[in-house]
């Protein structure tokens, strides 16, 4: 997996609300998720993207799974991480 920064404008404002420390709303969502983070790998990082979307963070993650992982379908492919509408990992970039 790697962060990677999808919008740059959107995540030039992120910056911006988490550089403004203890005031930032993104601050305050990410204390908030770190004290709550819990479950599996699967359950932190759904938890993860869904404060990146909604901090309007501008980044995005990016998996790569290799041979062993399965899905025919992202074997040696990069795919964007995003929710599907059960809340679970997608494939699908919603860009």
């Amino acid at each position: 997996m790697v962060l990677t920064i999808a919008h740059e404008p959107t995540f030039r404002m992120f910056t911006k609300d988490v550089l403004n420390g203890e005031q930032g709303m993104a601050k305050k969502d990410f204390d908030s998720f770190y004290d709550l983070a819990k479950g599996s790998v699967e359950d932190i990082v759904c938890d993860f993207i869904q404060y990146l979307n909604r901090n309007e963070s501008g980044l995005q993650i990016l998996y790569k799974p290799n041979d062993l992982f399965g899905k025919s379908e992202w074997t040696g492919q990069w795919k964007a991480l995003d929710m599907n509408a059960s809340n679970g990992l997608s494939s699908n970039c919603n860009q």
